[in-house]
């Protein structure tokens, strides 16, 4: 496994970790906001909006790590 497959493969992980944390936030949302408790169901869109901008900065990463490898950049010979 070249170096390039190696971070390509743990920001996937971190992408998908973050999706996950995403996804364990709506229950709990769901909750909140039928129970009418506005400022802890805030809280928890916050949290929500800071893990998709962290999934957004990976997605980021991941784009130049591929544009370095196709300029050849990053070879790993």
């Amino acid at each position: 496994m070249t170096h390039h497959e190696i971070a390509m493969a743990q920001l996937d992980v971190a992408r998908k970790y973050l999706e996950w944390r995403i996804s364990a936030l709506e229950a709990p949302l769901t909750a909140l906001q039928q129970d009418g408790d506005e400022d802890r169901a805030q809280a928890l869109l916050d949290q929500s909006w800071m893990f998709k901008n962290r999934i957004q900065s990976v997605e980021d990463v991941a784009t130049v790590l591929e544009i370095m490898q196709e300029l050849g950049v990053c070879d790993d010979n």
